[in-house]
């Protein structure tokens, strides 16, 4: 079985990290990513453990060599889905399997479509950050759920033996859409950390951040359920668990973030990505579930402002982040 991984960012990195100590893997990227890990290699940073350097990464920017590939995790960004899509298209085998690891709800749709190729969809729980390309800390723990299909049992079965005897697991559920909604729906305190700069630790901590974590998620919740989707049947994605920890006292909420073993420097993909300057997914998180209330006659005007205030950051490619109190205000929560 031959693997390839689209994407050398956090999340991309860890999955080539863990297949090609297993399996035959290939790393798909940009031109200058790839001249960087050909110079430096990869590093990884897992929690207490030592780095583990990969000095001989099995990388191109040739998508002609997805035909050699069985199964491509997809790990780019959601906003360049159609143009990898369309990379892909053509160049990959009739039977291959693709998995995207991407966040949002419509990329697999995308995929399908365009490749004509199986696409799954997968829910990651664990976190990473991006230090530089090459450069990726594991921030928090978690697993990867997939869709179960019964005509790639066997790819996903292997997929979960290379995986298991990491410490991220593979957890194979039949109803992945109303997990991916789940993710979505926590995911909407992205934007939160991205326009006020705090870790995912200190924006968890800080009393006013949470308060509009807390008013972002419920207004996400309520238009998802009115769309007739059941969210949180899992423990640790569940948006509505959620809700009733963010209203415990900050030391409750202190101990939780130790438990949850998430480390200080842990920052939200959409941080990550106003802190290098590029475009986020604020429209495939905020922007779905603004989109999706206008579309049923509903109004989700928190989310809405989220999505202009990031997309405004994004415009001007500018690290000018408010404190908590401003944007509580310029939301409307008090």
């Amino acid at each position: 079985m031959k693997y390839a991984v689209i994407g050398p960012g956090a999340i991309g990195s860890i999955i080539y990290y863990i297949l090609e100590d297993k399996r035959d893997a290939i790393l798909i990227t940009k031109p200058y990513q790839l001249k960087i890990l050909k110079e430096k290699g990869l590093k990884i940073k897992e929690f207490n453990k030592a780095v583990r350097t990969i000095r001989n990464v099995n990388v191109t920017s040739s998508f002609p060599k997805l035909k050699e590939v069985d199964v491509i995790f997809l790990c780019v960004k959601s906003t360049d889905t159609r143009e990898v899509a369309e990379k892909i298209k053509g160049n990959v085998k009739k039977s291959a399997l693709i998995i995207s690891l991407q966040n949002g709800v419509r990329n697999t749709d995308i995929l399908s479509k365009i490749t004509g190729i199986t696409s799954i969809p997968g829910v990651v729980t664990f976190n990473a950050t991006l230090n530089e390309i090459g450069e990726v800390l594991l921030t928090m723990k978690g697993n990867i759920y997939l869709q179960n299909n019964k005509e790639f049992e066997y790819i996903l079965n292997d997929i979960r033996e290379i995986f298991n005897s990491n410490s991220i697991k593979i957890k194979l559920v039949d109803d992945i859409i109303s997990l991916a909604w789940s993710k979505l729906v926590i995911n909407l305190q992205n934007a939160i950390t991205a326009i006020t700069g705090q870790t995912i630790r200190q924006s968890l901590i800080d009393p006013i951040s949470r308060k509009i974590i807390y008013h972002t998620l419920e207004e996400g919740i309520k238009v998802v359920e009115k769309k007739g989707v059941k969210l949180g049947f899992s423990f640790v994605l569940n948006p509505k668990l959620l809700l009733f920890l963010l209203r415990l006292p900050t030391f409750f909420i202190r101990f939780g973030v130790r438990l949850m073993r998430i480390e200080s420097d842990a920052k939200s993909s959409m941080l990550q990505s106003i802190l290098r300057g590029k475009q986020t997914e604020v429209e495939f998180l905020n922007g779905e579930i603004d989109k999706l209330a206008r579309n049923m006659g509903l109004k989700a005007p928190i989310n809405r402002e989220l999505v202009q205030i990031v997309k405004e950051m994004e415009r001007k490619k500018e690290h000018r982040f408010v404190s908590p109190l401003e944007l509580a205000v310029a939301l409307g929560i008090n």
